[in-house]
Order: structure tokens, then sequence, then C-alpha cells
């Protein structure tokens, strides 16, 4: 009989996906840890928390959704019951644990449509093997990240954990599902990955499919708590490191981290007593770490009075402000893990300017980019003390803090998890063809080069559109703001009409038509309907969306550069703009841009998504960069009006009761706002109380005032 559980019909059916066929994705990133309070941690949590505050919820239109482990979960009596009956500890209880919150929560609550539609993609990204088991026996494709110092069950013998036979079982059996099942393995070190192949007993690893590059993690804002260090030396007996004389001939030397055969501390004694020997400074040792079961701290403990040097060792983990200052005022942290995979206080100390000497082993050699850790190996320790007793700290310290800025901070974070997310969005959705040399027609382009252009939404403001003011200028109108009695020149859409009838008053106008093409798999069936332009012979020009969304965060190239690509920032107007930008137009008005839920013609159906006001605010700054000024005419969004540009607001004139808007809070006018920001005037238009100057003259003129 197989190991593995038996799956439901609908998990085998959609246990591998047709990725031809898939249009939307969902990635839901997960680490069976408690979520971290306030503080920086490593591991499966700290890492998640890192990559929710970096990532945020969304990238290339996809969702990104965050789990930790809850903080009540109710467990089955009957599970409860075996988990007594065989003795097993927390980390055997969090596989299981990580499987019941998977199962009942999360798979369980997944949008109907998954379990029939295939095409609608959840896939997990797992921060540690319970979840990532878990995501298996759901019929999820997931993404392991591992973070264990070697095998599990290598990691928790380690801490000096006595495991029956039930915990070998469950260790090994969801390891062994976990990496055998995975789209991709990654790890935060290569080195993690060689303490992983070299320790694991449960895996056939010619079943996993590594990934090629490790997952190195980074770091979040260091809160070091300098205030507290003073009175911390005192109360440990280290007042000495508070004199600034004595402070000369002291090398301070700390250690973070657990007292386990894996972080290496039993080894360290040995090496300060060589390097007390040769350096001509008093050696000072603090380490700080939970003692756990096995035996390092009390065997260090007991054994301080016949050290060549001064120790202080605590048995339990200080609050993380207080150890970064301790870190910081520091000349070396010393790690000598047996099996290293990218230890989070080696990453603090590069940050803070702190001189590095570690064991040559795992993830350790990965920091040492530009010879900035000096290696000891415990096996033959001569020439890393040597080299050790004559360096310069803060030499190293500088080197350290400028190699975490080059290879291990957020924004290389950021690039590496992407390319991670890059590498599941192509395995489920490969992008389509597009055109990346769109070539506009000579009749469009003649009516944009060179020219001011006036970009027309369907909003209310569109009824306070003059068009004896711009005569000269070219009409452009998105959508159904078409339907407006105005002569306009060209008419850009690119989602098909919500109402079929509305093509016929569409075609009986007289524009040039350019329409857009969507790419963006999510949104393929709002796509136009070119085969019904064809068949009514309608001669219209074509250009081609990305396929996916563009985002400002992550998006290295500018939208309107000189490639044909119109980038999806999920609106027709930024369409518009960029068309206007490459057909290099002279300058650009808005009028009718509300996004709201009111056209001028009646209810708008559209929903916005809440980067629309930020994506308008980015593309009119490029617009300007690039020569093409943009001015707002009217609008009804307070939203909008404070995004375009920083022009002068007036104030409204006979409007008593309306709220300031938060343009005028800006401005130092103090009022507060409340949600009673509009005063409804004229029927359909809400005004806000503080306008830019060219809506308020357009206002004025059309009698409002």
């Amino acid at each position: 009989m197989s190991k593995h559980l038996l799956l439901p019909d609908y998990c085998k059916a959609n246990s591998s996906w047709n990725s031809d066929s898939s249009v939307d994705l969902s990635i839901v990133n997960i680490a069976y840890r408690p979520e971290p309070e306030g503080s920086a941690t490593g591991g499966p949590n700290g890492v998640l928390s890192v990559q929710r505050n970096l990532l945020g919820t969304d990238y290339r239109g996809f969702s990104l959704r965050y789990y930790f482990e809850p903080r009540k979960l109710n467990i089955p009596p009957l599970w409860l019951e075996w988990v007594k009956e065989q003795k097993i500890g927390t980390m055997s209880k969090n596989l299981l644990f990580a499987h019941c919150f998977i199962q009942t929560n999360l798979a369980a609550r997944l949008p109907k449509s998954f379990l029939v539609d295939p095409r609608k993609v959840t896939h997990f990204f797992c921060h540690d093997i319970g979840s990532a088991a878990a995501a298996h026996f759901a019929g999820l494709p997931y993404t392991l990240m591992y973070h264990q110092q070697g095998a599990f069950v290598h990691e928790r013998r380690s801490f000096g954990e006595a495991l029956n036979e039930t915990e070998l079982y469950l260790m090994n059996y969801f390891e062994q599902v976990a990496f055998e099942n995975a789209s991709s393995v990654y790890f935060p070190s290569l080195g993690a990955k060689q303490a992983f192949e070299a320790t694991t007993t449960s895996v056939d690893l010619k079943k996993v499919n590594f990934a090629e590059k490790p997952l190195y993690n980074t770091l979040g804002e260091i809160t070091v708590n300098q205030s507290k260090l003073s009175g911390f030396f005192d109360s440990i007996g280290l007042s000495e490191l508070n004199d600034p004389i004595q402070r000369k001939n002291i090398l301070l030397i700390v250690s973070v981290g657990d007292y386990t055969f894996n972080k290496g501390t039993d080894r360290c004694p040995h090496i300060l007593n060589t390097l007390a020997q040769r350096a001509d400074s008093h050696i000072v040792w603090l380490c700080m770490g939970s003692k756990h079961k096995s035996g390092i701290y009390e065997e260090i403990y007991s054994n301080k009075g016949s050290y060549s040097f001064k120790a202080v060792t605590l048995p339990e983990r200080q609050p993380h402000d207080l150890t970064m200052a301790a870190v910081e005022a520091a000349d070396w942290l010393l790690m000598l893990q047996r099996h290293s995979i990218f230890d989070f206080s080696s990453l603090e100390a590069m940050k803070l300017g702190t001189g590095l000497a570690l064991s040559p082993v795992g993830g350790n050699i990965e920091f040492n980019k530009k010879d900035n850790v000096i290696f000891v190996d415990p096996s033959a320790p001569e020439e890393g003390v040597a080299r050790l007793a004559r360096a310069d700290p803060k030499r190293y310290g500088e080197l350290n803090r400028d190699v975490y800025n080059a290879f291990f901070s957020s924004n290389n974070f950021v690039s590496s998890y992407l390319e991670a997310y890059d590498e599941i969005i192509s395995r489920h959705l490969p992008p389509k063809h597009v055109n990346r040399t769109n070539s506009f027609s000579t009749k469009f382009e003649k009516l944009i080069n060179g020219k001011d252009v006036v970009i027309c939404g369907a909003g209310s403001s569109l009824k306070l559109l003059d068009t004896s003011e711009y005569n000269s200028h070219t009409l452009i109108a998105l959508n159904s703001a078409l339907l407006h009695d105005v002569p306009f020149h060209i008419h850009i859409m690119q989602d098909n009409p919500h109402d079929e009838r509305l093509w016929d008053s569409y075609l009986s106008k007289d524009v040039v038509r350019m329409y857009g093409v969507i790419n963006r798999p999510a949104t393929s069936d709002l796509a136009i309907d070119f085969d019904y332009l064809t068949r009514k012979s309608v001669i219209y020009e074509t250009y081609e969306l990305a396929e996916y969304v563009f985002d400002e965060r992550f998006n290295r190239h500018s939208p309107i550069s000189d490639s044909g690509l119109i980038e999806d920032l999920r609106g027709v107007v930024f369409s518009a703009l960029q068309l206007c930008a490459k057909s290099k137009a002279r300058s650009v008005k808005l009028i009718g841009v509300d996004f709201s839920n009111e056209n001028f013609s009646g209810r708008n159906t559209n929903k916005y998504n809440k980067s629309t006001i930020e994506n308008l605010i980015y593309l009119t700054k490029q617009l300007e960069q690039s020569g093409i000024p943009v001015q707002l005419i009217a609008t009804t969004s307070s939203d909008v009006l404070d995004a375009i540009g920083d022009g002068e607001l007036v104030r409204a004139p006979n409007i008593q009761s309306a709220i300031i808007s938060d343009a005028g809070k800006q401005r130092g006018e103090g009022h507060s706002k409340t949600k009673n920001q509009w005063l409804r005037r004229t029927g359909e238009l809400l005004l806000p109380k503080y306008l830019h100057r060219p809506a308020y003259e357009a206002l004025k003129k059309a009698g409002l005032f």
C-alpha cells in the first residue's frame, strides 16, 4: 500500500494543472509558526513576516495572501487524545496541526470554483514541511522554502530532544511528502541545501525538484536599544565595558544563538583560549541563547573558572533590541556552527557593522563576498585565530555593512522572491504572445503627435466640458464617453461593452478607433469581440496590452518607453495616457476621470482597484518627466484632484456646509475631515469644497458659483 494518503477524485484531477487553460492565480504564503510580535526573528515566521512587509498583497495582478499559525485552532478531540497517548512534543504536534489548519481552515474555504474549474489555481508557498505536506494532501500545488538546519529529525536531535518512534515516523514522513511532491524546493543558502542532503534519511533526493538559486534572507529595520546597554552590562558583571578607559583594552566577542550541537557554542571556549594567548587585549565573551536540553550550556558554565578569558553565558534569549545593542557594541560576532544554513544573527551583525568570525561551513561561506569574514576552523584553528588576533574589527565591520547592502538588502530579497513567484506564474500561466512592436496608423499619430489632447472619461464631470475652449485640441473618448454630445476625434476602449447594444451607438460615430487587445489571463473574458467588428467591416487599429499587470514597485522600465507594448495598469485611461506619450502629444488634459460609480449618463458598474490613484499619480509624473504636462480640467473626485499636480487650490464660494478635502487640510486650512465630505449640487454632480484653479474656472463658467 502507498505511504501517501488517498486523495479524493477531484484532488487527483486537479493535482496536475492544465496550464493552457489557467486564467487566474492566487499565491498563499504560509508558515505554521506564531506570527512575530514586533521584534525581528529568523526562521519560517520571521522570513514570512519580512516577505509580507516587502512584497505586499499583489504581484503582477495576482493575489498574495499570508498565513501564520492561528492563535486558536479547533483540533478534533480524537487528534488531541491521540497526541496525548503518543506523548509527542511541540514540533511533532505542529506538523499535525498544520495539516488540520490547511485542510479545515484554508483548503475547505477556497472558492467552490476551485473544485470544478482548474483554470483558477491556488498555489501555496510553504515555509515549513507541515503546511507543505498538508497542501499536497489537499491536492494543491505548492512550493517549499525549507529553513531547518539539516533534516528535520537531525535538527531536533541537535536541540537535545529524545524522539519516540511516533515522532520519528511523523517527522520523516512529512519531510518525504513535502520534499518529493513540491513544484520547487528552495533553501536560504546553498549551504543549507548541502546540510539537508547530508542529513536526511527519508527523502529520495532524485525525486526532488531543487531550485537552482537560494532565497537569501534579509532584515527589516533593526531596533537598537543602547540606552539599556549600560545597565545590562552592570547587571551581568561586565561593568568594565562601561568604562571608556578600560574598554580600550578589551576585545568584546559576542555569540548569539541557542546552546545546541548545530550552533557549535561548545566549540567557542577552546578558540577563545587560543585567541587569549595571542591577542594584546583582554578577551570578554558574552554568549546569549536558550539552553535547551543539550547540556552544552551547563558544561560551559561549569568550566568557566578554567578559561583564560572572561566568560558571561546567559541561558535565555534577551530582548531583541538589547541583544542588537550588545552586537553593535561588540568587536566580533563569533559563531562556530557545525551546520549553518544562513544564520540570522550573522546577518544582523553585518547590517550593524560588526566584525564576523565564523566556522567555514554551509551558509557561513556565502556571507564572505569581499573577504569580509574571518573563518576559524575549530579542527585546525591556528590560521584563523592568528588572523583574528591581528585584524582590525572596525575595518571588517565596515566591509560587512557594505556587503550586506550589496548582496543581502531588502532589494535583493525582493528580487529573489519575485523570481520565485515568476517561476510559479510561468508554471501555471505561461505568457501569451504579445506583439511588442505595435505600429499606430498615420491618421492616429497625426491626431496626437505634437497636439494638445483632451482625454475624456465617462464620469459626471464630463458634463462640464466646454468644447469651444478646446476646438484646437484632439478629443479622445474613453469607453461610453463617446456617447456624450461632443465631436470626438478618437475612441479608445479595451473592454467589451457590458451591453452589446452599445456597439451600434459606438459604430455610428465617425472617429478613429483604437482598441486594446487584452493578453492578461485573469481578464481575458473582458476582451473586445474583434470577430464581431470584422463581420461588421469596421476599420480599427489595435494596441496590445502586456500579459501581466504593471506595478511601479517592481517594474524597472518606464511604461512610456519606446517599445510598442502598452502596460496593463488596470484602466483604459492609463492606456490612453501611454498612447499619448508614445505618439508624442504636446500636452494632455483630463476631464470625466472621476473613478466613481456615477457616469455622466447614469450608473457606472465598474469596480476600481485600490491602486488606481497610485497609478494615476505615477503615470502622470512619467509623462511630465518626458515633457508632456498633464492638467486637470474638472473632476468630482478629491483623490483625482489631489493626484494631478500641485496646482493652486481655490475655495469654491457659496458652499457653506462642505467639508475640506485632504488637499486643503494638507495646506493648513485647519478643518477636520468627516465622512460628509461632499455637498450634492446640481443634480448628479458632487463638488469638493476646494478645487484646483482649472477645475474651479470650468465650474464657475458653467454657472455653478
